[in-house]
């Protein structure tokens, strides 16, 4: 898993999606840990994130599948569980903010709650991170007992089809534009 290979990469200035934290009384946070899947393609998250992780080195589930289901499908998350790195990374992951929390934990001098934030992308944030994210978060919660938050930033972006899948025109028909639609500028542009 490469740490953070989109360095090299232009990102447009798209404003981090993180969720709002919650605050409760004295500002405590009401998370323990705030995970957000996102897509590479559509700009990293930024502000407020404290370890970002880069699963675009995950082998993408089959076609037809990503094309009906995403990361928080039950049949996805099984065949992705077929791939020998999932578990390793799940588990660094897991590890990482495990390790990261107990250093954000104020409790030798406040009895306030940290928040620590930390976001897992892929190429599109739609199958590989959602599904990661998903699977660390029930990790957490499951051995740690942690109050996790899970979002998924881009998993709106994803149109589900049939066997034909992908993005509709305006027209409701896939693919790209028809004569009309691009004479008008008209239709979806992903």
């Amino acid at each position: 898993m490469a740490a953070d290979a989109s360095d090299d990469r232009r990102d447009e200035a798209i404003p981090a999606s993180v969720p709002q934290m919650q605050q409760g009384e004295d500002d405590e946070c009401e998370h323990d840990i705030v995970i957000t899947s996102f897509g590479h393609k559509y700009g990293r998250l930024r502000d407020g994130v404290d370890c970002m992780f880069d699963v675009r080195d995950v082998p993408n589930p089959p076609r037809m599948l990503r094309r009906t289901h995403t990361g928080r499908s039950a049949r996805l998350m099984k065949e992705l569980a077929k791939v020998p790195q999932i578990e390793v990374i799940a588990t660094h992951i897991h590890d990482h903010l495990v390790r990261i929390g107990a250093q954000k934990d104020p409790a030798t001098s406040s009895s306030k709650r940290m928040c620590l934030v930390a976001s897992i992308g892929c190429e599109c944030g739609v199958h590989r991170s959602v599904a990661i994210a998903e699977l660390v978060a029930r990790e957490l919660r499951s051995q740690h007992k942690l109050r996790v938050t899970v979002s998924h930033r881009d998993l709106h972006r994803h149109v589900l089809g049939g066997a034909g899948g992908g993005v509709h025109n305006a027209r409701g028909r896939r693919g790209h534009l028809g004569p009309r639609e691009a004479r008008s500028g008209s239709g979806d542009s992903n």
